[in-house]
C-alpha cells in the first residue's frame, strides 16, 4: 500500500488513517502521553499557527483566502466590537484567524527567504508543493504518513520558521524536536512511494526576529542513522502498545524502582575539589 495524495489541506491530511513523525515524537515522550494528546487534543499553539501561515504565503499562497482569515481591528471592549468580533469568528469558524501583525511578519520573512541565493531558488520553479504521502511499514504492518512541505528535482524541502538559526542552536532545535527523525521518516516514505530514493533532504530555516537570517542545513550520515534508529524503536514501541493494548509511562511495560544516578555536573564539581586537595 502506497499513496500520494497532492493539495491536501493540513485537517484533511490530520484526519485521514497513518502514523505521522509528530505522533511518534509524542511516544518518544511516553506512550502514555501519546494516549492522552490522541484522547484530548490540544489546541494549536500561536508558533504553529504561524508556521502554517508562513508555508501557506510561500508554498501556496493561493489558498490563503480559503484557509485564514484575518482579525478585524476593533474595539474588544464596547458590545459592538464584541458582536462584530463574535460574527467574524462565527463566519471564518473552518479557517485560521491570524492578526496583521502575524501576517506582515510571515510576508517580511517570505522576502528574505526570496532574496536569499540558495533559499529562493529552492523554493521557486518547478516542483512539487504540500506533498502527502502514505505507507504501509513493511516490519510492523503499520499505516504511515508524512506531509512534504516541497520536491524540487527529488530533493525534499522542509520549511521551518525558528527564534534561531545559528547552527549550534539550530542542532540543539533538531534534537529536541526530532527532526532528524522526521528527515528519515521522510526519506522513508518518499522511497516508499515514489519507488526510488530522493537525492537528498534540507532545511530551509528562518529567524522570526530582525534582521530575519536564512540558512540552509543538510544532517550528516550520522545524524541520520540516529533519527533512522530512534524512528524505528518508537514504531516497534507503538506497535507493541498496539498490540497488548497498553501505554505504559517511563517505566516500560512493567513497573519499577529506578536508580538516579547525580547528574555529570555534580560530579564534576566534586571531582574539581578532589583535583584542587592533590594539588
Amino acid at each position: 500500500m502506497a499513496e500520494i495524495i497532492k493539495n491536501l489541506s493540513y485537517k484533511e491530511y490530520s484526519q485521514m488513517e497513518g502514523l505521522s513523525n509528530s505522533m511518534l515524537s509524542k511516544i518518544a515522550e511516553s506512550p502514555a502521553y501519546y494516549k492522552y494528546c490522541l484522547d484530548n487534543p490540544q489546541e494549536t499553539t500561536e508558533a504553529l499557527t504561524f508556521g502554517s501561515l508562513l508555508h501557506c504565503l510561500v508554498l501556496e499562497p493561493n489558498n490563503f483566502e480559503r484557509d485564514f482569515a484575518i482579525e478585524p481591528k476593533i474595539n474588544k471592549r464596547t458590545n459592538e466590537g464584541k458582536e462584530t468580533l463574535a460574527q467574524f469568528y462565527l463566519e471564518n469558524a473552518e479557517k485560521t484567524i491570524v492578526d496583521e501583525e502575524q501576517l506582515n511578519l510571515a510576508k517580511t520573512l517570505k522576502d528574505k527567504l526570496m532574496e536569499h541565493e540558495i533559499a529562493g531558488k529552492l523554493l521557486t520553479g518547478k516542483g512539487e508543493n504540500e506533498i502527502s504521502l502514505f505507507w504501509e511499514d513493511e516490519e510492523t504492518g503499520i499505516i504511515c504518513k508524512c506531509k512534504i512541505d516541497r520536491i524540487k528535482a527529488k530533493i525534499i524541502i522542509d520549511l521551518k520558521s525558528v527564534l534561531s538559526a545559528k547552527p549550534e542552536d539550530f542542532m540543539k532545535s533538531v534534537y529536541e524536536y526530532n527532526y532528524h527523525k522526521q528527515n528519515y521518516w521522510y526519506e522513508h516514505g518518499y522511497t516508499q512511494c515514489f519507488k526510488e530514493e530522493p537525492k537528498g533532504f534540507v532545511f530551509v530555516v528562518v529567524e522570526k526576529k530582525p534582521p530575519y537570517i536564512v540558512a540552509i542545513y543538510e544532517l550528516t550520515e550520522l545524524f541520520k542513522a540516529i533519527g533512522k534508529i530512534e524512528a524505528r524503536q518508537n514504531l516497534l514501541t507503538y506497535k507493541d502498545c498496539v498490540t497488548k493494548g497498553k501505554w505504559w509511562g517511563y517505566d516500560g511495560e512493567k513497573a519499577v524502582i529506578h536508580d538516579l544516578e547525580p547528574p555529570q555536573w555534580v560530579l564534576n564539581k566534586y571531582l574539581e575539589n578532589l583535583d584542587l586537595e592533590d594539588k
